[in-house]
This record gives structure tokens, C-alpha cells and sequence, in this order.
């Protein structure tokens, strides 16, 4: 122990002889570098929070996010000329961060058609304009060295529709065995008279009603869909006459069921088809108000999970005030479908409003009402005696009495009035139909008026 190895002694004087500079620089095995505050990249990423999911041709939609980190500013290379879009930068941008940059991917490349100006807070907004000569748009957003997730964009281009309604609204019609006969109907007749959509019956929840109806569907969707106009099909629900939560469940499952293969017999949901509707207007005098929420929203829970639209629900005042439950979670679910209310009057006269009491003041509360005792509506069948010869639809004259000479669809063998049929209109623009139709529209829940007597009951309409 006390004998020191020569080869120690050298390596201890040759190290105590090193300059202190050398020394010091020697580093130590188990000490790692610390990166000085340059040296360290600092991530950034993009997001897009709004985009669209159709736009029209040669129109201007919106795009905005947020990034998570600003860049120090560099120059931008400038925009290539694109046929596809045209940009007006958000004008509260900061000139201290780097642009984001909108790019399409052609043929498989990446190209650069927009930038957008970043604020301070992060956020970037811009307008563009959709192509004339795509259908289809495939974008992203790049900030620095990092790009957004891809989106697609379908370009569709504006349908041709009249707004041919009273109160300057979209016109349409539904129909039903009712308005059938031994001679056929006229839809290019009707597409030609200003209509824009027609809700056809589609199923019904009793199999021998069902059995008339699911022919006549058939035919009628083809010719709707060949005369250009919008289709969409409607279940008659039937609620058992039984309070069991088992029984009810069953029911409107298998109902749900029916309807969803009856949809899917017709086409499905295509560009111009409607969500499907429920037809929610009668059921028995024992069924609580209970029995009739929990049936209905077992059916519209079935079609949601099945196809991921929200299906409409078409009643009228009366049992829409009086025969679902009134609690929070009720109203809140229901109101997420759109309505597709029956209420008798004009929509040119101001002074008939959707949800209201007719000729005093007062409303009939029921999910889709508003602070101001009206109702949020998307489609008001406001009368069941339009003209059938103005929408090619046979009729016949009273009995004993010829055909006027001036009529095209007048008929003997028809047993049906001319005055004999259901008119509605749509409560939104062309493009708000187009977004329905497409399942890009959603209901924005709006607050509901503290419920207060309803008043008698209008007569049940005829399904």
C-alpha cells in the first residue's frame, strides 16, 4: 500500500503540469452539454378550425385557425396564380409573424395558392373564392416547416330553384297514396310550376299501410329525382298502445329499422335527398307523455346512429305542446332535429307566425320555441289544399259535373278534389337547403319560453 506505481506518479505530474485553460477544458465523463438558448428549435403547428364542406362554384368561402407558437418573420415567397381561389387576407393580421400558407395539392403536388397574415394572439383568417372548373378541393394549411392535417372541399355547383313561395320562400310539396290515381303524375309538370322539393311518404309503421305505400315510393322517388327537384321520405309512426319502457323501445327500433332499409331501398342519402322524417302526429289515448318522448327518441337515436343526420320531426301545435315531456334533457335533445311544422295560414301575411295562437296572443310551448312565442321552424305545411292542376297531379270534378275545357289534368276516374293537396316552404336560402340535403346543416339549440297552457286542439292532420 505504502508503494506508489511510477506509472501514477507520471500520470499525476503530467497532469498538474497542464496550462489551467487546458485543464479546465478536459470535460468530465458523466457531465453532459447544456445547450445554449439558440441552439434550441422551437416548435410551431397549425390548426384550421373553420372550413367548409361544400361550396358553391365561383363563390367566396372562409378559412381560419390558430397556430401555437409565432414564427419570426422571413420573406414569403409570393402566391402562384391559381384558378382555384382568390385571397383577402384578414386585415387585423401582424406584420411581426410569418404567414400561414394555403396550399392545394394537383396531381399530386403541393402548390401554394394564398398566404394569410398571422396577429399577434396567433390567429389567421382568409377569404377565398372556390373554382369553376373542380368539384373537388384538397388543402392544407403550412406555417414554417409545419402543415395542417389535409381537408377536402366539394365544389358543387348552385341548383336551379325557384323561389316560387308565398312569403318569398322555397316551395314544396308532400304526397302521399292520396294523391295517386289510375293516371300518373306530372313531376316535370311540377318542377316546371316553381316546386323545389317534395317529401314523399316513404314507410309507414303499420305493414298493411306500408304494403300500399312502399310501391308508390318507389316510383315516385325516381321521378322526383329525374325532374330535378329535392326528394325527401317520411315514416307514419305508430305508438303501441302499451306504457311498458320494454315495449316502446321495441317498437320504435323496429320502426327505426324499417325506415332505415326503406331508405336505403330508395337511393340512400345522396345530394339531393332530405334527412328522413318522422312523422310523429297521433298515438294512443293511454300513451303518456312519457311513453311518447321515450318512443320517439328511441326512433330518431336509431336513425342517427345508423346514418349520422339528424332526421326532422313533422307534427303540429297542438301535440307538439302537449304530448312530450317538458323537462330540460327533453327539450334540448329534440331540438337538435329540425321541425317540420303544421299550422294553417298564409306565409305572405305577416301576421301569421309559425308556433303561434291563431288570432289572440299566446304560443303553444313546445321544444322548438322561442322567447318571443315563435317557433324554430324548417319547413311550415301551411295549407292541405293547394291546386293539383297547377302541379300535375290528377284530380277529378265534383260529382256530376265535367271537366272544365281549360284544365290539363282533370280526370272522371280520379275520386279525388282538385283542391287536395299538402303545400309547404322552406324556412332558409338554396344554400341552406343544399346544406340539409347534404347533412353538412346543423340546428343551433336556441332558449325555450316557460311553458304556459296550451290552448284546444287543432284537428289532427291527415297522414
Amino acid at each position: 500500500m505504502r508503494k506508489i506505481s511510477l506509472a501514477l506518479v507520471s500520470i499525476i505530474v503530467a497532469t498538474s503540469m497542464l496550462p489551467i485553460s487546458a485543464a479546465n477544458s478536459i470535460p468530465s465523463p458523466s457531465a453532459t452539454p447544456s445547450p445554449s438558448p439558440s441552439a434550441t428549435t422551437l416548435k410551431s403547428s397549425v390548426t384550421v378550425l373553420v372550413k367548409p364542406t361544400v361550396v358553391i362554384t365561383s363563390s367566396t368561402y372562409k378559412l381560419s385557425g390558430t397556430v401555437s407558437r409565432l414564427l419570426p418573420p422571413s420573406p414569403a415567397p409570393s402566391p402562384s396564380k391559381s384558378p382555384s381561389a382568390s385571397a383577402s387576407p384578414s386585415p387585423s393580421a401582424s406584420p411581426s409573424a410569418v404567414p400561414v400558407r394555403i396550399q392545394q395539392k394537383i396531381a399530386g403536388k403541393w402548390g401554394m395558392i394564398a398566404t394569410a397574415k398571422v396577429t399577434r394572439s396567433g390567429k389567421w383568417g382568409i377569404s377565398l373564392v372556390a373554382p369553376a372548373t373542380l368539384n373537388y378541393l384538397v388543402l392544407r394549411v403550412a406555417y414554417g416547416k409545419t402543415n395542417s392535417a389535409q381537408f377536402g372541399i366539394r365544389v358543387a355547383v348552385l341548383p336551379s330553384i325557384k323561389v316560387a313561395g308565398p312569403g318569398g320562400r322555397i316551395a314544396g310539396v308532400d304526397i302521399s297514396r292520396w294523391q295517386h290515381s289510375i293516371l300518373p303524375i306530372n313531376f316535370k309538370q311540377m318542377a316546371t310550376s316553381g316546386i323545389a322539393f317534395v317529401f314523399i311518404k316513404g314507410s309507414d309503421g303499420n305493414l298493411s299501410d306500408d304494403k300500399i305505400t312502399r310501391p308508390l315510393a318507389n316510383t315516385d322517388s325516381a321521378s322526383v329525382k329525374a325532374a330535378g327537384m329535392y326528394v325527401g321520405y317520411y315514416h307514419f309512426g305508430r305508438v303501441p298502445s302499451s306504457n311498458s319502457s320494454a315495449v316502446l323501445i321495441a317498437s320504435a327500433q323496429k320502426q327505426a329499422k324499417q325506415a332505415l332499409a326503406r331508405l336505403a331501398e330508395l337511393g340512400g342519402y345522396g345530394g339531393y335527398t332530405l334527412p328522413y322524417v318522422l312523422d310523429i302526429e297521433s298515438a294512443p289515448r293511454n300513451a303518456t307523455a312519457a311513453s311518447i318522448t321515450l318512443w320517439t327518441k328511441t326512433w330518431l337515436d336509431a336513425m342517427y346512429s345508423a346514418t349520422g343526420r339528424r332526421s326532422i320531426v313533422y307534427s303540429y301545435r297542438y301535440f307538439l305542446s302537449r304530448k312530450f315531456s317538458k323537462n330540460s334533457a327533453t327539450v334540448d335533445y329534440l331540438r337538435q332535429s329540425p321541425l317540420w311544422l303544421a299550422h294553417p295560414g298564409n306565409p305572405a301575411n305577416p301576421k301569421i307566425i309559425p308556433g303561434r295562437i291563431d288570432n289572440r296572443p299566446g304560443c303553444y310551448q313546445s321544444a322548438w320555441t322561442l322567447p318571443d312565442c315563435t317557433a324554430t321552424w324548417s319547413f311550415w305545411q301551411y295549407t292541405s289544399r293547394g291546386d293539383r292542376e297547377l302541379y300535375g297531379i290528377p284530380w277529378s270534378p265534383p260529382r256530376g259535373t265535367a271537366c272544365p275545357a281549360s284544365t290539363n289534368y282533370c280526370s272522371l276516374f280520379v275520386g279525388q278534389s282538385r283542391r287536395h293537396l299538402d303545400m309547404n316552404v322552406f324556412n332558409g336560402s338554396i344554400l341552406d337547403l343544399m346544406a340539409l340535403a347534404q347533412g353538412t346543416w346543423t340546428q343551433v339549440p336556441k332558449p325555450v319560453v316557460t311553458p304556459s297552457p296550451s290552448p284546444t286542439p287543432n284537428p289532427t292532420p291527415t297522414p
